[in-house]
C-alpha cells in the first residue's frame, strides 16, 4: 500500500531534484497552483455514472524517485 505523507513527500521531491540537478517544478508546499488541492494527498473520486472509485495523488515513494511536473488531480502542468 502506498504511503501519502505530505511533509515527507515535499522534502523527498526537493531532495530528488537537488540530488539529480533537476528543476523543482512542483509547488514547494504541495498545493497545486491551479486547483489548490494537495498533490501529495490521496483523493478519492466516484464516477457518477457507474459508482466506481478512483484515486489521484502522489505517494511519498513516487515523490522520492520521479520529477513531478504536473498535478495528479487537475492535470495542470508546472513546466509550461
Amino acid at each position: 500500500m502506498s504511503e501519502y505523507d505530505v511533509a515527507a513527500s515535499c522534502r523527498a521531491q526537493a531532495d530528488y531534484c537537488e540530488d539529480h540537478n533537476l528543476p523543482h517544478f512542483a509547488p514547494f508546499d504541495g498545493v497545486c497552483y491551479s486547483c489548490h488541492q494537495q498533490i501529495y494527498a490521496k483523493l478519492e473520486h466516484i464516477n457518477p455514472y457507474n459508482g466506481h472509485k478512483s484515486f489521484t495523488g502522489i505517494p511519498t515513494e513516487l515523490a522520492a524517485t520521479t520529477l513531478i511536473s504536473g498535478c495528479p488531480h487537475c492535470s495542470s502542468s508546472y513546466c509550461e
